[in-house]
């Protein structure tokens, strides 16, 4: 259900027309709750318009919102991603997983290219990692959802490129009494195994999957809000490289704290970074090209 739902007090998904900024829901007195209550006299009519007056001051409330969401509603998927270093782009398709889909990655990209090389993500076990995530958010009452990034290969295969775990609704790193999307894991496919599969091209892959998180966060309803770690490595140069990466692409760095814990219940280390509603929009148009 889109934001602007909910207001509403009978949960109706009409609390305002698309693009008006008007409760259609309120000018037809459509609302059982809101059309009893000016009805009844004494008492029940006073408290029918107390009721409504709360629910106008949240309707105001998500106004912003609201622009924000029409703005993002005409946006289409990922259908491109960009050759590194380059002006070119290349058709490319974000497909949700299955757990057969990580184990294929763990045998034909991680073991042979990833683990020999000792960097950030060398000793992940994906098809591990998606069990022991889709197990504890469902225990914690939150959706875990895998994705991976593909392009046709020569053989006129699909080859994922890149891929990653999201959850949701996880506890914002900007303020843990709003909700996010959470990206768990997040791993490209290196040279090697592209030339492998016959793909000479290098990608970019990194911006595709946060607008997918983005996307995803507005569509559940979290305004645009995403949170994420950075993975530490062996060496502090490995570790602030990756988070330059992160704040190269306009995420937030979240300041130690020792109130916000990470799965498993291991505490903050100051890795966290995170994106508010108003900056998934900006990230989000810097990507229109690939839609």
């Amino acid at each position: 259900m889109w934001p602007w739902a909910w207001g509403c007090p009978n949960g109706g998904g009409d609390m305002f027309k698309a693009g008006t900024g008007r409760s259609s829901c309120w000018l037809r007195g459509s609302c059982p709750r809101r059309g009893a209550g000016a009805r009844r006299g004494g008492s029940q009519g006073r408290q029918g318009s107390q009721t409504f007056a709360r629910t106008l001051r949240g309707c105001a409330e998500f106004v912003p919102t609201l622009r924000r969401i029409t703005t993002l509603r005409n946006m289409n998927k990922i259908s491109k991603i960009r050759v590194a270093n380059t002006q070119r782009t290349v058709s490319a398709k974000v497909h949700t997983c299955e757990f057969e889909d990580f184990v294929y990655w763990q045998r034909e990209i991680h073991q042979p290219y990833l683990a020999t090389g000792g960097g950030i993500g060398s000793d992940w076990n994906w098809p591990r990692l998606f069990l022991a995530c889709t197990m504890a958010e469902k225990l914690a009452r939150r959706k875990c959802l895998g994705i991976q990034v593909r392009v046709e290969a020569p053989s006129g295969d699909a080859f994922p490129v890149a891929q990653a775990i999201l959850s949701y609704p996880f506890a914002w790193a900007g303020n843990k009494m709003h909700k996010s999307v959470f990206l768990w894991f997040v791993a490209a496919a290196p040279k090697a195994a592209l030339i492998a599969n016959g793909i000479f091209d290098r990608f970019s892959t990194l911006p595709v999957v946060l607008d997918t998180a983005v996307q995803l966060s507005w569509r559940v309803g979290l305004s645009g809000r995403v949170t994420l770690h950075a993975a530490s490595g062996v060496s502090t140069q490995e570790n602030e490289k990756l988070a330059e990466k992160y704040r190269n692409y306009g995420l937030r760095q979240k300041f130690k704290t020792s109130t916000f814990f990470r799965f498993p219940f291991r505490r903050d280390d100051g890795r966290f970074f995170y994106f508010d509603s108003a900056e998934s929009i900006v990230f989000a148009r810097k990507q229109d090209d690939l839609r």
